[in-house]
């Protein structure tokens, strides 16, 4: 058994508790809900455990997730790619972070489309 404990976090589909948050605050379109990712990383936040989150659109950015050009395949973004890739900072459209308070997550949304 080989342990992949340093493996990279893969997108994932927003939680209904994400996605009802943003639609309330952000005016987007269904398509564009059903489509976007995010990734997290988890965090501290005023002393209190939070998910720091980074909500992308995978078609902006150039290479699909999990295509094979030539003999590689591509791989997905990490959570920094998007501070530290210009490329890929286009395709992020808002960040913010989640924090567990007693049974109910709170969500804080910040909008990053370009103008």
């Amino acid at each position: 058994m080989r342990w992949q404990i340093w493996r990279q976090a893969l997108p994932q589909k927003l939680s209904d508790v994400v996605l009802k948050a943003l639609l309330i605050q952000f005016p987007i379109d269904a398509q564009l809900a059903n489509r976007i990712r995010f990734l997290g990383r988890s965090g501290r936040f005023s002393g209190r455990p939070s998910q720091y989150i980074r909500i992308f659109d995978p078609t902006l950015i150039g290479d699909r997730i999990g295509d094979r050009i030539g003999d590689r395949e591509t791989r997905a973004p990490a959570y920094d790619d998007f501070s530290e890739n210009q490329h890929h900072r286009g395709a992020l459209l808002f960040e913010g972070r989640t924090e567990k308070v007693y049974e109910n997550v709170q969500v804080y949304l910040t909008d990053r489309r370009l103008a």
